[in-house]
């Protein structure tokens, strides 16, 4: 019984050893990268783009995606997005990034709200910060950024009889820099390495 005991153990100790090896590797790979980063123009969930008037893009639906190329691993990683946008009639704005393989497992950061119920036609700025440590990179080190409008919650975004979505996106940027992870997202990083969920 012992001999199996002190077998667990030591099987522990060693993934518990190679997954912390990971995790400082890709930490100090990871200080190489910072800097601007291409974000793709967005299209509603079907991949079909929103129109583009003026060179500004025009956004019809609850949900707005994004393709985000970073060419670099997501751990100790952060996202700094400046949106210029016009929100014309609506009442919120969000964004967030895709955390695992479910294709909706976004938890959307509000961004804009507008509480005087009139319609707002003057450009406005925000700036987003969004740790990427725990978000779900594709094999060539892409994300999935989706917009919200109206709902954070991305079921009932779906809804086809509750299509509220009227505002302009005037430009978005997106840099990426170096930042301190916490503890869980770095086990939840680790967790989709290990057991084959996520690329590195």
């Amino acid at each position: 019984m012992l001999p199996k005991v002190f077998a667990a153990i030591i099987y522990l100790v060693a993934v518990c050893y190679f997954a912390l090896m990971i995790a400082a590797s890709i930490f100090v790979w990871s200080l190489i990268f910072t800097g601007n980063v291409y974000i793709s123009a967005p299209t509603n969930i079907d991949g079909i783009p929103f129109p583009q008037p003026n060179n500004e893009t025009l956004i019809t639906e609850n949900l707005a995606h994004s393709d985000i190329v970073i060419h670099q691993p997501v751990f100790a990683k952060q996202l700094n997005l400046t949106v210029d946008f016009i929100p014309r009639r609506t009442a919120s704005l969000s964004v967030g990034i895709r955390q695992n393989q479910f294709w909706l497992s976004y938890q959307p950061v509000t961004f804009y709200k507008n509480e005087t119920g009139r319609d707002i036609t003057d450009p406005q700025t925000a700036s987003i910060t969004i740790d990427l440590t725990d978000k779900l990179a594709a094999a060539d080190q892409s994300l999935d950024l989706m917009f919200f409008t109206d709902n954070n919650d991305p079921l009932k975004a779906l809804d086809e009889n509750n299509q509220t979505a009227l505002w302009t996106l005037r430009n978005i940027n997106a840099h990426i820099k170096t930042t301190q992870p916490t503890i869980l997202p770095t086990i939840r990083f680790l967790r989709g390495i290990l057991l084959r969920e996520r690329a590195v």
